[in-house]
């Protein structure tokens, strides 16, 4: 059995360096001193969902080395196929998936009263964020996600697209292609 470098991954989608050495002291220091044990579980379990979300458009990834008659793709290509309907249905698939992972260690949707008024120790708002309790404020459908960006929006006088959290469910995929070739994986078609 293969064995897939889920963590390395994982530790790369957090780095946004180009220099090899330097993304890796990045991305080791941010996956083991800033961010919390359940930060790094999310982003494992994020990574470990991309096998599942390529082959849902037909495509797959490998080792570069392991790629052998497997024409890797060009990132136009990779963008070609998962670019219009199907970048969506990932987006959607993935906050799914994010909201899955949360409310089966415990979280709950926050109401709106926390999303609005709590604030941190600092005084920063926490947008219902609260590891504490337990809460989030983005556990909610696509159509919470859109109600949430009125609120802080509103709130904040900030535009929508600055309030805006369903980039980060799109961001996953976005980047995808970037994340596993500093990770030294190549995306294929499926066989």
């Amino acid at each position: 059995m293969r064995k897939i470098g889920y963590d390395i991954i994982a530790k790369n989608a957090n780095s946004k360096s180009a220099d090899f050495d330097k993304l890796v002291t990045e991305a080791e220091y941010k996956w083991y001193i800033k961010d919390t044990p359940f930060a790094r579980k999310s982003n494992l379990y994020c990574v470990m969902n991309y096998r599942f979300k390529f082959n849902a458009i037909g495509l797959d990834y490998v080792r570069a080395e392991e790629a052998g008659i497997s024409k890797p793709l060009s990132k136009e290509e990779y963008m070609s196929i998962y670019c219009g309907e199907n970048r969506r249905n990932l987006m959607i698939m993935e906050h799914y998936r994010w909201c899955a992972f949360h409310i089966c260690h415990g979280f709950i949707p926050a109401t709106i009263a926390e999303i609005l008024y709590d604030r941190d120790a600092d005084g920063r708002y926490t947008n219902g964020k609260d590891f504490m309790r337990c809460t989030h404020g983005n556990i909610t459908t696509m159509a919470g996600l859109n109600a949430f960006a009125e609120i802080i929006s509103k709130r904040d006088n900030i535009s929508l697209e600055e309030a805006d959290v369903i980039k980060y469910d799109y961001q996953t995929m976005d980047q995808a292609y970037e994340y596993l070739q500093k990770s030294g994986y190549v995306i294929v078609r499926r066989q």
